[in-house]
This record gives structure tokens, C-alpha cells and sequence, in this order.
């Protein structure tokens, strides 16, 4: 508010402050106030205005992941800013919540201390006739002192085996509520639960809104045991901004299926539905054995959250793990790379097929989408409707007109060839929060 803003004005000053102050040359206390206030909002203004100069002149610019050449190309994209990351504090505790600007800076200075443990043993390019029989595998990247210890534990991991036919693997980021709506619903899954592992990947959410604050619910934790729900939680110990790319290759490496189900949170599934994803993985199995065919299934039919709009999902998945990776994975440079996967997948000459017209035939039980206004658990932070309010409003910077083009940009370039793929995988340390070892097999 400016200094004079809501006093009434001396009916002695004339038209203008400035033309009273020159009139008459009576040197009132009103009048005094009023220059005083004007020369206070001056100085106000211009220093506003060198503060912002400033910090535009001198905003970091520390953009480093990938490539060299994605470093130069995608810069520009997550708008960094100067302040420093703020840390979350336990339950309870007033969290200082950081812009989205701030977490896409957040996201490139963890790069710049991490590396990623994996690399593909032969690195990912478009299909031809010399390379087409060259087996996909991520192996440690001998260049990142953490790697063998990595995937030495996730080969145990695997080596453990399974009896389960498919994996459910669900990104989680800060929504308790629609977990907790998961897994009821995973309960209702009479004639397929017992066929699947649940898998979540938690990916970098704090404290309060972690996957596993919503398994702190000892009613829920019963209930979870006494339907043997097979379920494993990874959590991702850094908040990288956008890290989706990053998430899902994190859930193929750690599945022990050698197919899965990749999808989101806030897309609920039906048993029948379920079943319907049971018969596709046979159906791949048995094409790839008669000719070598692999195949990715995509755009499952879904209901909007309005409950009347039905549509395909533009990224689910039901995908072997081999296929996955002769794809190349997720390439973990910028974001929006996970809508990029079908296009890197048509060029490795894998057949990508839509589901949804078929799904609607044989009257398969559509994706059920949440809402995006859903309330926050009692059982968790206080901070719930801050931190959920500073979700959103990332996800919105993300899918602004600003970011949209330059992400289409980038992407289009690595396509093109003018930037190479990166072939640097899993750049986050994650540690297993929750199993169900009661059921685990």
C-alpha cells in the first residue's frame, strides 16, 4: 500500500499535492506529510525496481543434466532462480515450501552430486538392420562409485523370485488420499490379486505426505496383511522436480515380473480390468514366441474425474520389461520425456497397440480418474493443504505455455539428432520404505 493510500485529502491542497505546495508557499504540517509521502513512495518504487533489475541480471544459471548438448539446449526450461532449497521438517513442524522455480533448481544442483548408477550396455538408437538384434540390459555404470552396490542388491532382490504373473507399479508424489484409494480398491480385486505384486514408487514426496506416512495406519496395515496384497514401497530420497522419467525406470529395474503395469496414482483400476491386462501379457507372450514381436499396450479407456468423459490415457502401460528396455528406457533429460517413450519405442520396432476401442467391445471396466481437489487425511501433516496447494501450482508451471513449447523443442532435437540420448539412468539414491513381508512371495 502506498504511504498516502487511504487518508482523505486536505481540501486546501488544491488539485494535486504539488499544485498546493506551490500556491501559496504556507508551509502547512499537512502539506509537509504529503511530500514526505511522495517522496517515501519514490524511493519505494525505484528501489523495487533495482531489486528486480538486480536479480535479473544476476540469476544463476546451473542447469546440468544429461549431455553436454541437452545441458546448453534445455537450460532455459526450468527457470532457475537464487534461493536456497528449503529442507521439510518431521510432522507437525511448519514446513518453509519453496516455489516451483525453486524445486527445478533443487532438481539440477541434486544432478550435479549424483550420479546415475546405470547405463545401457549398447546405448539406445533407432532400430536398423545391423542393430536390431542387440539385447537391451542396463548394467552399472562403472563411473559411479555407488553402482555395483546398487545393482548388487537389486539382483538379490530379483534373485528372490516371485510367484506372481504381473507387477502393478503406480508413481506416487504427495497425494495420501488417492494411495489410500488404491489399495481399497486393490482389496476389491477378488479374482486377480492374487496374480499381481504391488509396486510404489515414491518419488521424493516429504515428510507427512510420504507413501509410507500412509502406511503408519495400523487399521490399514491389517487389512493389507489379511489380503495378502503382495506390496512393496521404494522411496526416492531426493525431490527432484518432475522426476517421472527417473520414477518409472526406477519401477521397471526394482519389478521382478517380467511384465508390468506402469501408471499413475489418481487412475483407479477394477478387478475386470485387471483380468483384461492378465490377458494382453499372454497375448505378447505368444506372439513374441511364434515371431519375435514385441509389443506395447497403450491407451487403456478411462473415465474422467467429471464421471461422464471417457477417453484414452495417454500413459499407462501394460510392457515386458524386455521390451521397456529395448526402448531404451526413459531418457531422464527434462521433462515430459514419459509421453516421448511411444515414439522412442516405434523406432526400436516395437508394435504399440491401442486398447481403449477394445477394452469398450468387450466391455472391459474403464480407468477411473480422481480428482485433483481431493481433501487431505487426518492422519497426516498439518501442512497437507499448503504442500498440496504448491503441487499443483508446479504442475501448472510445468504445463505452462512458457515450458510446453521448449520441452516440444527440445525433445524434437534429440529426435533430430542434434542431441544425443543420454545414457545416464537412475540419477537419484531410493531405499525400500515398506513391504508386506508377511505375504511377500
Amino acid at each position: 500500500m502506498l504511504a498516502h493510500e487511504g487518508k482523505p485529502a486536505e481540501s486546501s491542497l488544491g488539485s494535486s499535492p504539488y499544485d498546493a505546495i506551490g500556491s501559496s508557499g504556507v508551509k502547512s504540517k499537512s502539506r509537509t506529510r504529503v511530500l514526505l509521502s511522495y517522496v517515501a513512495n519514490i524511493l519505494l518504487l525505484s528501489c523495487l525496481a533495482l531489486n528486480v533489475l538486480y536479480m535479473n541480471l544476476h540469476a544463476p544459471n546451473n542447469h546440468q543434466q544429461g549431455s553436454v548438448e541437452a545441458q546448453a539446449s534445455f537450460a532455459s526450461s526450468a527457470q532457475p532462480s537464487s534461493a536456497q532449497p528449503s529442507s521439510a521438517k518431521p510432522n507437525g513442524e511448519k514446513l518453509d515450501l519453496v516455489s516451483p522455480e525453486e524445486s527445478c533448481e533443487l532438481k539440477e544442483r541434486l544432478n550435479q552430486q549424483l550420479c546415475g548408477v546405470g547405463m545401457m550396455k549398447t546405448v539406445w538408437k533407432p532400430a536398423t538392420k545391423k542393430n536390431s538384434k542387440v539385447s537391451p540390459k542396463l548394467i552399472a555404470d562403472p563411473s559411479c562409485p555407488r553402482s555395483k552396490e546398487v545393482f548388487d542388491m537389486a539382483n538379490d532382490h530379483r534373485k528372490s523370485g516371485t510367484k506372481r504373473k504381473m507387477t502393478f507399479a503406480i508413481l506416487y508424489y504427495e497425494e495420501p488420499l488417492f494411495l489410500s484409494l488404491q489399495i481399497a480398491s486393490w482389496m476389491k480385486w477378488y479374482k486377480s490379486r492374487g496374480e499381481f505384486n504391488f509396486l510404489v514408487i515414491d518419488d521424493g514426496s516429504r515428510p507427512g505426505l510420504k507413501a509410507a506416512d500412509v502406511l503408519n495406519d495400523p487399521e490399514l496395515l491389517r487389512e493389507i496383511i489379511a489380503s495378502k496384497i503382495n506390496l512393496e514401497v521404494y522411496e526416492i530420497e531426493q525431490n527432484l522436480c518432475w522426476n517421472i522419467a527417473g520414477a518409472r525406470n526406477l519401477a521397471v529395474f526394482m519389478t521382478k515380473t517380467d511384465y508390468l503395469y506402469l501408471g499413475d496414482v489418481d487412475a483407479l483400476v477394477e478387478d475386470g480390468t485387471a483380468q483384461y491386462m492378465l490377458k494382453l501379457k499372454e497375448k505378447e507372450e505368444d506372439e513374441f514366441q511364434s515371431n519375435g514381436q514385441r509389443t506395447l499396450y497403450k491407451h487403456f479407456d478411462r473415465m474422467r474425474k467429471d464421471g461422464i468423459t471417457r477417453e484414452r490415457h495417454p500413459a499407462v502401460m501394460v510392457i515386458s520389461k524386455h521390451t521397456f528396455w529395448t526402448a531404451g528406457g526413459l531418457d531422464e533429460d527434462g521433462f515430459f520425456s514419459s509421453t516421448k517413450f511411444r515414439d522412442r519405442a516405434k523406432l526400436s520396432g516395437i508394435q504399440i497397440k491401442s486398447v481403449n476401442s477394445d477394452m469398450v467391445k468387450k466391455g472391459v471396466p474403464p480407468m477411473q480418474e480422481l480428482g485433483n481437489k481431493m481433501p487431505c487425511p487426518t492422519i497426516n501433516s498439518s501442512n497437507c493443504n499448503e504442500m498440496l496447494k504448491l503441487k499443483q501450482e508446479r504442475e501448472k508451471y510445468a504445463s505452462s505455455r512458457l515450458q510446453k513449447p521448449k520441452a516440444k523443442k527440445f525433445w524434437a532435437q534429440k529426435f533430430r539428432g542434434k542431441i544425443p540420448w543420454s545414457n545416464d539412468y537412475l540419477r537419484f539414491s531410493w531405499k525400500r520404505a515398506y513391504v508386506n513381508e508377511a505375504s511377500l512371495s
